[in-house]
């Protein structure tokens, strides 16, 4: 429950003060819509028809600001069922919306969805879904074969990981010393790549 008024969505305010703030309340509320009932579709697992956005008409705003705009809604969303927030009365939530730049119909219609009759469902939904485990730990060690009479690597050093992940599940691999160097190219690659990503302006949000 929010015990703070700005503290749910906190995270989100500098998204929400480069793009919800160029809307205007006469001209965009339809086009807001449209952007929940898609977030809406998103969070019950149903299928988006492809080319949707470019359905959707804001005069204010371009075409990446309007996916910025929906990255804005479906995040809110998701903060709010996720973190079971629904027992919020709806003018503290609009006033929250508000703070976000919302203009008042377009926070109105927000806040509606949000507590409407179809809340207890998209919260039962978003609590249910099922989470990557994530990685604990990874233990590695060296192996060198001396002598085997079923594998022609003898004195050939392999490498053998040992991951453990949080849903206490255990898993072993080995690889060649080889793959391994590869292993830490890709590694590195995606975390690069990932920094990058980073750097665009609606990944610029801290994590509440």
């Amino acid at each position: 429950m929010v015990s703070k008024k700005g503290s749910l969505f906190r995270s989100l305010a500098p998204l929400s003060q480069t793009i919800a703030e160029k809307l205007n309340s006469d001209d965009s509320r339809n086009g807001v819509r449209l952007l929940i009932q898609l977030a809406v579709r998103s969070l019950e697992g149903k299928p988006i028809q492809e080319g949707a956005l470019t359905k959707v008409q804001i005069k204010t705003i371009t075409c990446d600001e309007l996916c910025e705009l929906y990255a804005l809604v479906l995040s809110v969303m998701k903060m709010f069922f996720y973190h079971q927030s629904s027992a919020v009365k709806p003018e503290t939530l609009k006033d929250e919306l508000k703070d976000l730049r919302f203009p008042n119909a377009s926070a109105q219609d927000l806040a509606s969805v949000l507590t409407g009759p179809r809340a207890a469902i998209l919260s039962g939904i978003a609590s249910k879904r099922n989470i990557l485990p994530k990685l604990i730990s990874v233990d590695w060690r060296i192996n060198i074969t001396i002598a085997s009479c079923y594998s022609s690597r003898v004195l050939e050093p392999s490498v053998t990981l040992d991951i453990s992940m949080s849903n206490n599940e255990k898993r072993q691999f080995e690889i060649s010393v080889s793959k391994f160097h590869h292993l830490r190219y890709v590694v590195a690659t995606v975390l690069k790549e990932m920094a990058l990503l980073e750097k665009k302006r609606i990944f610029k949000m801290s994590v509440p």
